[in-house]
């Protein structure tokens, strides 16, 4: 089923809005750190928050949606006043419920991302989850497969899959998992300095990671065109997802010190999220 919330003439009253709710481990559902402001929502960080995803503030649509566009216009906060503080923003897809469908001894993890690091905000991280398991021993399993750009330059970071915390990634290079080479550089891409429309069409043999070129509003840039194997692109249907938290073990690629924890409150702003089934 379509779904689109637009926050206009919305406030934070689930009941007013289209399915988009409000999720996070503090107490209150509605703190001083999520707010609507001529139709967009805005959540934040600050000093008082846990590291870790589910620490932050998180919406979620409450229906699960399977393949098809998703897309979201979104702007990510500054990281000006403080240039090594550990944020992250979060727009994906995500269902873990415990099950093992694939038979591979591990959950199944429906998950597909685009994130960014609020400390440097011309890159892009994309991955999309297809297994996660925390086991007794410590052990922690998955599978995932991740692209890591610089848009302002166009720089391909990174290209990989990997299937747990201890061994090395495998870098991809086969034209159908590392597609396209190079990518058209957005001189002057800044995250945090405009809105941007960002999305995804997730198949069940690809996913195609894009963004829409500012320049030109009738075109999308292909920022990744994963078409790898069967085993590696999820099938399981997940929930539409936009987040902010901070962390205190993942830093940007170009700053290792990138893991502080916030001095103040630093604000995300969602103007829409969407999901439009293929017909």
């Amino acid at each position: 089923m379509k779904f689109i919330e637009s926050f206009d003439g919305a406030d934070l009253n689930p009941r007013k809005l289209n399915n988009f709710a409000y999720g996070s481990k503090r107490k209150t559902n509605h703190d001083n750190l999520t707010k609507i402001e001529n139709s967009i929502l805005k959540v934040a960080i600050d000093e008082n928050d846990i590291a870790g995803p589910s620490h932050g503030r998180n919406y979620n649509v409450r229906q699960l949606s399977h393949f098809g566009v998703y897309s979201a216009r979104i702007k990510i906060p500054s990281a000006e006043k403080q240039p090594n503080v550990g944020g992250v923003v979060g727009f994906f897809t995500y269902c873990n419920d415990k099950t093992d469908i694939s038979k591979n001894g591990i959950y199944d993890n429906s998950e597909i991302d685009f994130e960014w690091l609020i400390a440097e905000p011309r890159i892009i991280y994309l991955t999309a989850w297809t297994d996660y398991q925390e086991f007794p021993d410590g052990t922690i399993k998955f599978g995932k497969v991740t692209r890591i750009i610089n848009l302002a330059t166009g720089e391909i970071i990174s290209t990989k899959y990997r299937k747990n915390w201890k061994d090395r990634s495998t870098v991809l290079t086969g034209n159908f998992e590392n597609r396209p080479k190079p990518i058209r550089a957005v001189p002057g891409y800044d995250a945090s300095k405009n809105f941007y429309t960002y999305g995804f069409d997730w198949r069940t043999d690809s996913i195609r990671w894009w963004i829409i070129n500012s320049d030109n509003p009738d075109e999308q840039i292909t920022l990744w065109d994963y078409r790898g194997p069967a085993e590696r692109i999820t099938q399981k249907p997940s929930h539409l997802c936009f987040n902010i938290w901070h962390t205190n073990n993942w830093s940007v690629e170009t700053n290792r010190n990138s893991k502080e924890k916030p001095n103040g409150e630093f604000w995300a702003e969602l103007d829409w999220i969407k999901f439009e089934p293929f017909q």
